[in-house]
């Protein structure tokens, strides 16, 4: 946090709140009755074990830990002047944390968040292990993606409301930029949900304003964008448009635009992965597999309607598949008693690495993708797909028959090798 004032952070530390600042290595916190500062130096290694021991007694004040060595900021004549004076002179510096907030300890992933300037409203967003990889992705993006501009690179740290240390990363090509935010995580839970805000045109930052369950981040959200909404309508109450739509609100007066995204992070280990939307951002690794595939998912990155769903295991790509409108779809499935036009579903190029095959990775993938795709539609339309083998084969490979049919997938023309999954 940054204060507005001397005068701000000096109550802010007498109503019984204490401050660490990780690149100032400071710890500040009220020592008496007469409202004098108490100051130690603090490295993040020693600030580290005092937010364990504290929070192992109940979130007890990290005074209560340290011995010999603080600086009580009084003199005899005035008590509070050098407290002032401190204020004064480190109020304006970012980064200021509550010791009531902090988490030292390390974070589960990496949340990335990327936006470019034709696209406002539209971030995206993945988590990684380690900020390296999440710097190295993207360094090599925009390397691999605008390999004949003159790319201009700026990168800045600051640390994050839990005491960890965030990197944004901008670029500039040609006329154009892009912004890449990367954020610790720590999930408490094996699922968690994050309001994400960000604020484009006249410079562009991100916030991770809430975290928790969905439920709890949504209706922050609502209440974060309703009072945001009103400010910006008392000064031009007829320009402020708003939007919502799925996990998306956002706020546009006509010169800038104010998104909430709510996304959910489920929490890695070595042994698990997760299915989410494929971006152009995965344009190298798509290619790369669609050599490998015999498929052609590169030219599902960039569309409205159909929609592309990649499996990553730490953060590598493993498999991908598509799932659009069954919009020129066999005769059979038009015929058939659950099809809808311009909603029912074509499940297709599902491609799993050799090396990932047999663990379930690919059922994962297709659960998790159709069940992410039917709550971005708002309803459970039904998926049809073709059960047969890259060779194009007209007849069912029997093998991945019983591979769909384990999923939920049910026979519907064994001649056509179509396959019917339904919401029942």
């Amino acid at each position: 946090m940054r204060f507005n004032n001397a005068k701000e952070m000096y109550e802010y530390l007498n109503s019984g709140h204490d401050l660490y600042h990780p690149g100032l290595e400071i710890y500040v916190f009220s020592y008496n009755d007469k409202r004098a500062l108490c100051t130690y130096h603090l490295s993040k290694e020693q600030a580290k074990e005092v937010s364990k021991q504290s929070k192992q007694n109940h979130n007890e004040y990290w005074g209560a830990f340290l011995g010999l060595g603080g600086e009580i900021l009084e003199d005899d004549e005035s008590p509070i002047d050098s407290s002032i004076e401190f204020c004064k002179e480190h109020y304006q510096e970012s980064n200021w944390l509550d010791t009531d907030d902090i988490n030292l300890e390390e974070p589960d992933c990496y949340l990335l968040c990327c936006l470019d300037d034709e696209n406002y409203t539209s971030a995206q967003y993945f988590t990684f292990s380690s900020m390296t990889e999440a710097k190295e992705f993207c360094y090599q993006f925009a390397k691999e993606n605008y390999p004949d501009e003159d790319l201009q690179f700026k990168e800045n740290s600051f640390y994050h409301e839990d005491g960890h240390k965030a990197v944004r990363i901008d670029y500039i090509y040609g006329n154009s930029f892009e912004v890449n935010y990367i954020f610790p995580i720590h999930t408490k839970k094996d699922k968690m949900s994050f309001c994400v805000w960000h604020h484009a045109y006249d410079g562009v930052r991100f916030e991770i304003r809430k975290s928790g369950t969905h439920e709890e981040c949504s209706s922050f959200t609502k209440d974060d964008f309703q009072e945001t909404y009103l400010k910006l309508s008392e000064v031009s109450p007829d320009e402020v448009k708003q939007y919502e739509e799925d996990d998306q609100w956002i706020l546009d007066d006509g010169l800038e635009w104010e998104v909430w995204d709510i996304i959910t992070i489920h929490r890695q280990n070595h042994s698990n992965a997760f299915a989410a939307p494929l971006s152009i951002y995965q344009l190298s690794k798509v290619k790369t597999m669609d050599q490998m595939s015999g498929f052609c998912m590169e030219q599902w990155l960039d569309d409205n309607v159909d929609f592309a769903w990649g499996l990553f295991h730490n953060d590598k790509l493993i498999g991908y598949c598509s799932i659009g409108i069954a919009d020129d779809a066999d005769p059979l499935v038009e015929e058939h008693e659950a099809y809808k036009e311009d909603s029912s579903l074509l499940l297709s190029d599902v491609f799993i690495l050799p090396e990932y095959r047999n663990h379930g990775y690919g059922s994962q993938m297709i659960k998790e993708s159709i069940e992410t795709r039917w709550k971005m539609d708002g309803e459970k339309n039904t998926v049809y797909l073709h059960a047969m083998g890259v060779t194009g084969d007209l007849s069912y490979d029997e093998k991945l028959k019983s591979f769909y049919e384990k999923i939920g997938f049910l026979e519907l023309c064994s001649d056509r090798e179509i396959m019917v999954l339904t919401a029942d």
